[in-house]
Protein backbone atom coordinates (compact mmCIF):
# COMPACT_ATOMS: atom_id res chain seq x y z
CA UNK A 1 0.00 0.00 0.00
CA UNK A 2 2.99 2.13 0.50
CA UNK A 3 3.91 2.24 -3.34
CA UNK A 4 -0.15 2.91 -4.11
CA UNK A 5 -0.12 5.84 -1.55
CA UNK A 6 3.02 7.58 -3.05
CA UNK A 7 2.03 6.97 -6.94
CA UNK A 8 -1.66 8.28 -5.89
CA UNK A 9 0.33 11.64 -5.04
CA UNK A 10 1.25 11.97 -8.39
CA UNK A 11 -2.39 12.21 -9.99
CA UNK A 12 -2.35 8.76 -12.04
CA UNK A 13 -5.41 7.77 -13.41
CA UNK A 14 -7.79 5.16 -11.44
CA UNK A 15 -7.12 2.52 -14.04
CA UNK A 16 -3.54 2.60 -13.56
CA UNK A 17 -3.51 2.30 -9.90
CA UNK A 18 -5.91 -0.67 -10.16
CA UNK A 19 -3.67 -2.54 -12.85
CA UNK A 20 -0.96 -1.76 -10.02
CA UNK A 21 -2.48 -2.88 -7.15
CA UNK A 22 -3.57 -6.45 -9.32
CA UNK A 23 -0.10 -6.64 -10.47
CA UNK A 24 2.22 -6.08 -7.54
CA UNK A 25 -0.37 -8.03 -5.08
CA UNK A 26 -0.07 -11.45 -7.04
CA UNK A 27 3.76 -11.30 -8.38
CA UNK A 28 6.39 -13.99 -8.00
CA UNK A 29 10.22 -12.65 -7.35
CA UNK A 30 12.17 -13.21 -10.05
CA UNK A 31 16.34 -14.56 -9.35
CA UNK A 32 19.29 -14.73 -10.46
CA UNK A 33 20.71 -17.60 -12.32
CA UNK A 34 24.27 -18.65 -11.01
CA UNK A 35 24.75 -21.42 -13.77
CA UNK A 36 23.36 -24.11 -11.77
CA UNK A 37 21.24 -26.90 -13.95
CA UNK A 38 17.52 -25.41 -14.63
CA UNK A 39 14.48 -27.18 -13.43
CA UNK A 40 12.76 -29.42 -15.80
CA UNK A 41 10.15 -27.04 -16.42
CA UNK A 42 12.60 -23.84 -16.27
CA UNK A 43 15.19 -21.48 -18.78
CA UNK A 44 16.32 -18.29 -18.30
CA UNK A 45 16.51 -14.50 -19.85
CA UNK A 46 18.79 -11.99 -20.43
CA UNK A 47 18.18 -8.32 -21.41
CA UNK A 48 19.45 -4.48 -22.00
CA UNK A 49 17.85 -1.11 -20.95
CA UNK A 50 19.04 1.77 -22.70
CA UNK A 51 17.19 5.25 -20.82
CA UNK A 52 16.82 7.90 -23.98
CA UNK A 53 16.76 11.49 -22.90
CA UNK A 54 16.35 10.57 -18.87
CA UNK A 55 19.43 11.69 -17.28
CA UNK A 56 18.61 14.41 -15.09
CA UNK A 57 16.00 11.78 -13.41
CA UNK A 58 18.25 8.43 -13.24
CA UNK A 59 20.69 8.42 -9.81
CA UNK A 60 23.16 5.90 -8.78
CA UNK A 61 20.35 4.28 -7.02
CA UNK A 62 17.72 4.25 -9.96
CA UNK A 63 16.05 0.85 -9.61
CA UNK A 64 14.03 -1.19 -12.42
CA UNK A 65 10.89 -3.00 -11.99
CA UNK A 66 9.69 -5.37 -14.38
CA UNK A 67 6.20 -7.01 -14.44
CA UNK A 68 6.26 -10.43 -16.84
CA UNK A 69 2.78 -11.99 -16.99
CA UNK A 70 2.34 -15.88 -18.42
CA UNK A 71 -1.12 -16.10 -20.06
CA UNK A 72 -1.49 -19.82 -19.78
CA UNK A 73 -0.96 -20.26 -15.93
CA UNK A 74 -2.45 -16.81 -15.66
CA UNK A 75 0.40 -15.24 -12.88
CA UNK A 76 2.95 -12.46 -12.81
CA UNK A 77 6.22 -13.05 -12.10
CA UNK A 78 8.44 -9.64 -10.93
CA UNK A 79 12.15 -8.83 -11.23
CA UNK A 80 13.24 -5.93 -9.29
CA UNK A 81 16.95 -4.85 -9.86
CA UNK A 82 19.73 -1.78 -10.03
CA UNK A 83 19.54 0.02 -13.37
CA UNK A 84 23.26 -0.66 -14.16
CA UNK A 85 22.66 -4.71 -14.00
CA UNK A 86 20.99 -4.03 -17.36
CA UNK A 87 23.65 -1.44 -19.01
CA UNK A 88 24.47 -2.77 -22.82
CA UNK A 89 28.23 -3.34 -22.98
CA UNK A 90 28.23 -5.43 -19.61
CA UNK A 91 28.07 -9.18 -19.63
CA UNK A 92 24.60 -10.30 -19.36
CA UNK A 93 22.72 -10.95 -15.92
CA UNK A 94 21.15 -13.75 -16.47
CA UNK A 95 17.41 -14.32 -14.85
CA UNK A 96 15.69 -17.70 -13.94
CA UNK A 97 11.95 -17.99 -15.00
CA UNK A 98 9.38 -21.01 -15.48
CA UNK A 99 9.86 -22.02 -19.80
CA UNK A 100 6.77 -20.61 -21.67
CA UNK A 101 4.94 -17.41 -23.47
CA UNK A 102 4.83 -14.03 -21.47
CA UNK A 103 3.64 -10.69 -22.10
CA UNK A 104 5.76 -7.86 -20.40
CA UNK A 105 3.07 -5.70 -18.46
CA UNK A 106 4.70 -3.10 -16.95
CA UNK A 107 7.96 -1.24 -16.17
CA UNK A 108 8.93 0.89 -13.39
CA UNK A 109 11.53 3.32 -12.80
CA UNK A 110 12.27 4.55 -9.85
CA UNK A 111 14.73 7.11 -8.50
CA UNK A 112 14.88 9.41 -5.63
CA UNK A 113 11.36 9.88 -4.97
CA UNK A 114 10.12 9.72 -8.68
CA UNK A 115 8.45 7.17 -9.94
CA UNK A 116 8.25 6.44 -14.13
CA UNK A 117 5.87 4.26 -15.29
CA UNK A 118 4.87 2.21 -18.30
CA UNK A 119 2.46 -0.54 -19.41
CA UNK A 120 1.33 -2.59 -21.66
CA UNK A 121 -0.81 -1.56 -24.31
CA UNK A 122 -3.56 -4.77 -24.48
CA UNK A 123 -3.83 -4.35 -28.72
CA UNK A 124 -0.04 -4.57 -29.35
CA UNK A 125 1.40 -6.47 -26.23
CA UNK A 126 5.04 -7.84 -26.55
CA UNK A 127 5.01 -11.41 -26.50
CA UNK A 128 8.20 -13.21 -25.17
CA UNK A 129 9.41 -16.36 -25.46
CA UNK A 130 11.57 -19.05 -22.60
CA UNK A 131 12.35 -22.35 -23.49
CA UNK A 132 13.11 -25.10 -21.05
CA UNK A 133 16.65 -25.37 -20.28
CA UNK A 134 17.45 -22.29 -22.55
CA UNK A 135 18.28 -19.19 -22.47
CA UNK A 136 16.35 -16.33 -23.97
CA UNK A 137 17.34 -13.05 -25.21
CA UNK A 138 15.17 -10.23 -24.66
CA UNK A 139 16.75 -7.76 -26.84
CA UNK A 140 17.39 -3.61 -26.16
CA UNK A 141 14.84 -1.96 -24.44
CA UNK A 142 15.22 1.74 -25.50
CA UNK A 143 13.10 4.03 -22.45
CA UNK A 144 11.84 7.03 -22.63
CA UNK A 145 10.20 10.02 -21.09
CA UNK A 146 6.65 10.49 -22.17
CA UNK A 147 5.45 12.61 -19.98
CA UNK A 148 6.07 13.84 -16.67
CA UNK A 149 5.41 10.72 -14.72
CA UNK A 150 5.28 7.77 -17.15
CA UNK A 151 6.99 6.12 -20.40
CA UNK A 152 7.75 5.01 -23.67
CA UNK A 153 9.53 1.78 -24.39
CA UNK A 154 10.54 0.64 -27.79
CA UNK A 155 11.81 -3.50 -27.97
CA UNK A 156 14.28 -4.35 -30.40
CA UNK A 157 15.93 -8.25 -30.93
CA UNK A 158 19.92 -7.60 -30.44
CA UNK A 159 22.75 -10.49 -30.99
CA UNK A 160 23.43 -13.00 -28.79
CA UNK A 161 26.42 -11.54 -25.80
CA UNK A 162 26.56 -14.56 -23.65
CA UNK A 163 29.20 -16.66 -23.79
CA UNK A 164 29.82 -20.18 -22.12
CA UNK A 165 33.32 -20.73 -20.32
CA UNK A 166 33.01 -24.05 -20.91
CA UNK A 167 30.53 -25.50 -23.34
CA UNK A 168 30.95 -29.22 -22.38
CA UNK A 169 29.60 -28.28 -18.72
CA UNK A 170 27.47 -26.08 -19.98
CA UNK A 171 23.73 -26.01 -18.16
CA UNK A 172 22.12 -24.66 -21.06
CA UNK A 173 21.04 -25.78 -24.41
CA UNK A 174 20.99 -22.98 -26.69
CA UNK A 175 20.26 -19.16 -26.72
CA UNK A 176 16.97 -18.04 -28.28
CA UNK A 177 15.57 -14.86 -30.07
CA UNK A 178 13.10 -14.34 -26.79
CA UNK A 179 11.15 -12.63 -29.58
CA UNK A 180 10.34 -15.57 -32.24
CA UNK A 181 12.29 -18.52 -30.75
CA UNK A 182 14.99 -18.79 -33.25
CA UNK A 183 18.20 -20.10 -32.27
CA UNK A 184 20.98 -17.47 -31.94
CA UNK A 185 24.09 -19.76 -30.54
CA UNK A 186 24.20 -23.61 -29.39
CA UNK A 187 25.63 -24.58 -25.85
CA UNK A 188 25.05 -27.81 -24.31
CA UNK A 189 22.99 -28.85 -27.79
CA UNK A 190 20.98 -32.27 -27.81
CA UNK A 191 23.54 -33.84 -25.67
CA UNK A 192 22.33 -31.77 -23.02
CA UNK A 193 18.62 -32.67 -23.83
CA UNK A 194 19.83 -36.20 -23.78
CA UNK A 195 21.19 -35.96 -20.01
CA UNK A 196 18.17 -33.75 -19.18
CA UNK A 197 15.63 -36.84 -19.52
CA UNK A 198 18.30 -39.14 -17.97
CA UNK A 199 17.87 -37.53 -14.87
CA UNK A 200 13.89 -37.26 -14.68
CA UNK A 201 13.41 -39.94 -13.42
CA UNK A 202 10.02 -39.30 -12.79
CA UNK A 203 7.83 -36.74 -14.47
CA UNK A 204 7.37 -34.17 -12.14
CA UNK A 205 11.08 -34.58 -10.79
CA UNK A 206 13.29 -32.06 -10.73
CA UNK A 207 17.22 -32.22 -11.90
CA UNK A 208 19.10 -30.99 -8.97
CA UNK A 209 22.45 -31.43 -9.85
CA UNK A 210 25.03 -28.76 -9.65
CA UNK A 211 28.33 -28.27 -11.26
CA UNK A 212 29.83 -27.87 -7.93
CA UNK A 213 28.74 -29.62 -4.94
CA UNK A 214 28.15 -26.75 -2.33
CA UNK A 215 25.85 -25.31 0.27
CA UNK A 216 26.26 -21.75 1.52
CA UNK A 217 24.80 -21.23 4.71
CA UNK A 218 24.02 -17.47 6.10
CA UNK A 219 21.94 -16.60 8.73
CA UNK A 220 21.43 -13.06 9.80
CA UNK A 221 21.11 -10.57 13.10
CA UNK A 222 18.74 -7.48 12.96
CA UNK A 223 18.74 -5.54 16.17
CA UNK A 224 16.88 -1.89 15.58
CA UNK A 225 17.34 -1.38 19.53
CA UNK A 226 14.67 0.60 20.94
CA UNK A 227 12.66 0.23 17.48
CA UNK A 228 13.13 -3.95 17.47
CA UNK A 229 9.14 -4.03 17.26
CA UNK A 230 9.15 -2.62 14.22
CA UNK A 231 11.95 -5.56 13.08
CA UNK A 232 9.62 -7.52 10.95
CA UNK A 233 8.65 -5.20 8.38
CA UNK A 234 12.64 -4.65 7.87
CA UNK A 235 13.63 -8.01 8.27
CA UNK A 236 11.09 -9.11 5.04
CA UNK A 237 12.86 -6.71 3.08
CA UNK A 238 16.22 -8.42 3.99
CA UNK A 239 14.35 -11.37 3.71
CA UNK A 240 13.87 -10.74 -0.32
CA UNK A 241 17.52 -9.57 -0.41
CA UNK A 242 19.09 -13.22 0.36
CA UNK A 243 19.82 -14.34 -2.96
CA UNK A 244 22.07 -10.86 -3.84
CA UNK A 245 23.73 -11.45 -0.34
CA UNK A 246 24.46 -15.09 -0.95
CA UNK A 247 25.55 -14.27 -4.22
CA UNK A 248 28.28 -11.48 -3.05
CA UNK A 249 29.63 -14.78 -1.00
CA UNK A 250 29.50 -17.13 -3.93
CA UNK A 251 31.92 -14.93 -6.06
CA UNK A 252 33.94 -14.19 -3.39
CA UNK A 253 34.29 -18.38 -2.76
CA UNK A 254 35.02 -18.99 -6.46
CA UNK A 255 38.09 -16.70 -6.03
CA UNK A 256 39.54 -17.72 -2.56
CA UNK A 257 37.99 -20.89 -1.38
CA UNK A 258 38.11 -20.41 2.14
CA UNK A 259 35.57 -17.39 3.49
CA UNK A 260 34.18 -18.25 6.97
CA UNK A 261 32.56 -15.51 10.07
CA UNK A 262 30.48 -12.72 10.38
CA UNK A 263 30.17 -9.19 8.77
CA UNK A 264 28.65 -6.98 11.68
CA UNK A 265 27.09 -3.28 10.22
CA UNK A 266 25.66 -0.38 11.79
CA UNK A 267 23.37 2.16 9.82
CA UNK A 268 20.59 4.29 10.12
CA UNK A 269 16.98 3.49 8.36
CA UNK A 270 15.53 7.33 6.81
CA UNK A 271 12.48 7.89 6.60
CA UNK A 272 12.05 10.20 4.22
CA UNK A 273 14.14 8.17 1.34
CA UNK A 274 13.36 4.93 2.34
CA UNK A 275 16.78 4.06 2.81
CA UNK A 276 19.84 2.70 4.94
CA UNK A 277 22.24 5.63 5.29
CA UNK A 278 25.46 6.04 7.00
CA UNK A 279 26.17 2.03 6.78
CA UNK A 280 29.39 1.27 8.50
CA UNK A 281 31.86 -2.15 8.92
CA UNK A 282 31.67 -1.99 12.31
CA UNK A 283 33.10 -5.98 13.40
CA UNK A 284 33.55 -9.21 12.92
CA UNK A 285 35.40 -12.03 12.18
CA UNK A 286 35.24 -12.07 8.19
CA UNK A 287 37.15 -8.95 6.83
CA UNK A 288 37.67 -9.50 3.33
CA UNK A 289 36.75 -6.04 1.64
CA UNK A 290 35.75 -6.84 -1.65
CA UNK A 291 32.78 -9.19 0.73
CA UNK A 292 32.06 -6.34 2.79
CA UNK A 293 31.85 -3.52 -0.23
CA UNK A 294 29.79 -5.89 -2.00
CA UNK A 295 27.11 -6.77 0.67
CA UNK A 296 27.42 -3.18 1.97
CA UNK A 297 26.47 -1.98 -2.04
CA UNK A 298 23.00 -4.37 -1.81
CA UNK A 299 21.78 -2.83 1.30
CA UNK A 300 21.97 0.47 -0.06
CA UNK A 301 20.09 -0.48 -2.58
CA UNK A 302 17.18 -1.90 -0.33
CA UNK A 303 13.82 0.17 0.17
CA UNK A 304 11.78 0.32 3.23
CA UNK A 305 8.15 2.02 3.64
CA UNK A 306 9.17 3.07 7.47
CA UNK A 307 7.23 5.44 9.65
CA UNK A 308 10.18 7.12 11.63
CA UNK A 309 14.11 7.02 11.54
CA UNK A 310 15.55 3.88 13.34
CA UNK A 311 19.35 2.79 14.19
CA UNK A 312 20.30 -0.68 13.98
CA UNK A 313 22.80 -3.15 13.85
CA UNK A 314 22.89 -6.26 11.01
CA UNK A 315 25.51 -8.71 11.50
CA UNK A 316 25.83 -11.66 8.65
CA UNK A 317 27.36 -15.39 9.53
CA UNK A 318 28.73 -16.68 6.25
CA UNK A 319 29.83 -20.48 6.17
CA UNK A 320 30.25 -23.48 3.38
CA UNK A 321 30.73 -26.58 3.13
Amino acid sequence: MALLNKVSKLAIPISLLLFLQATYATSANIFPWQGEYFGKKEGGFYLYLEPQGLGSKLSVNTKVSLIFYNPLNKRRFKLTESLEKFEPGNPPSIWKIPSGKYFIVAIEVTTGSARLIWKTNPQKRRTLVVKRISISNFGNWKISLKNKNSLDVQFRMSKNTYQSDNQSDESAVAVFNGFNGNIQKVLGGKQLIERAKNNYEKADELRVQTRMVRTISLKWTLDLLKDNNRAHAVNQIIVAHDPYFRKCYKNRLDDTGNLRGKIIYGFILVKSSGTMSKIRHIGGTLNDIQLVNCIQKELKDMRFSIGRNMVGKLAFDFNAF
